[in-house]
């Protein structure tokens, strides 16, 4: 059902659009009842959960494959999974503790006049924290990086924020776009 939909992206036909679309959304809804009503939903997350729901089917598409006598990879592994490496590092001692977790995506803070690419320099820069060490220290600085990186980066923009008084409020201010976002990883020093 994904390739069609990719497929009627060129369609004029715009009930084959909607019954494509529509049985797309009821494969999707199958395992992920939350998205089964016409209330409106959070397009990030759904995509989230697609994706989620790519990559469960990896093993069993994996062992069709090779009963065929070829070879299937995940295409959310392959374009979009990637790395990051958080590291803690006590304000004391100097006492580091590193930690890589596997993302498909990274969620950013809306910074109002900001560039993409200057919001995921602010997301990458050293955040102070509480932390109690063993040599006693009770603080530390937390800094994430990218160990590996995809062929497709996705970036979900928070444009909600809270106000001095605890309210929710969505932030409308227009975002920077660049043609290109450079990055580096740990593996490489500069990869686009």
């Amino acid at each position: 059902k994904l390739a069609e939909i990719g497929d009627c992206h060129t369609l004029t036909d715009s009930e084959m659009k909607t019954f494509l679309l529509k049985s797309f959304k009821k494969l999707v809804t199958d395992l992920a009842p939350e998205f089964s009503s016409n209330y409106q939903n959070d397009a990030h997350e759904f995509l989230i959960t697609v994706l989620s729901q790519i990559q469960s089917f990896a093993p069993q598409l994996q062992k069709t494959a090779s009963y065929l006598g070829t070879n299937y990879t995940c295409p959310v592994k392959k374009y979009m999974l990637f790395r990051m490496e958080s590291t803690r590092t006590c304000k004391m001692c100097g006492d580091q503790s590193l930690r890589q977790e596997k993302f498909t995506n990274l969620s950013l803070d809306l910074v109002p006049g900001e560039s993409i690419e200057e919001m995921l320099e602010r997301y990458l820069m050293e955040v102070e924290l509480e932390f109690a060490c063993e040599c006693g220290g009770k603080t530390s600085g937390q800094k994430f990086a990218f160990a590996t990186l995809p062929q497709f980066l996705i970036i979900h923009l928070k444009r909600f924020r809270f106000t001095s008084s605890f309210n929710l409020e969505k932030v409308n201010d227009p975002v920077r776009l660049q043609r290109e976002l450079v990055v580096s990883s740990k593996l490489s020093f500069r990869e686009h």
